[in-house]
């Protein structure tokens, strides 16, 4: 694990980027059949903790002087929804958007 504002953003951006073309050069990220571990046990939702996770990197990131963050919301998820919506996050287009001022 690397501390918010530790990492090297260019490595960081260059793995998200082949892994991006990885996907796009076969099925597409539309078809991409992943499961996704439920990080967050069954008795606990509903509590806040993803919102309090997401105050915590925000609030680092804002910190740090970064002005904005950007998320990939998938928009068949409610809960992921109304959490960025709970958070002020904007759509761009079929995105949200989340400003920090």
């Amino acid at each position: 694990m690397v501390a918010i504002g530790e990492a090297e953003e260019g490595r960081l951006r260059n793995l998200d980027r082949v892994i991006r073309d990885e996907v796009e050069a076969t099925i597409g990220w539309q078809e991409m059949s992943a499961e996704v571990l439920v990080r967050v046990r069954a008795n606990r939702h509903r509590r806040r903790i993803a919102m309090a996770q997401l105050a915590r990197v925000l609030g680092a990131l804002h910190r740090s002087g970064i002005p904005t963050a950007s998320a990939d919301v998938d928009e068949s998820s409610g809960a992921a929804l109304a959490l960025f919506d709970g958070v002020g996050a904007r759509r761009a287009s079929s995105n949200l958007e989340l400003v920090l001022h």
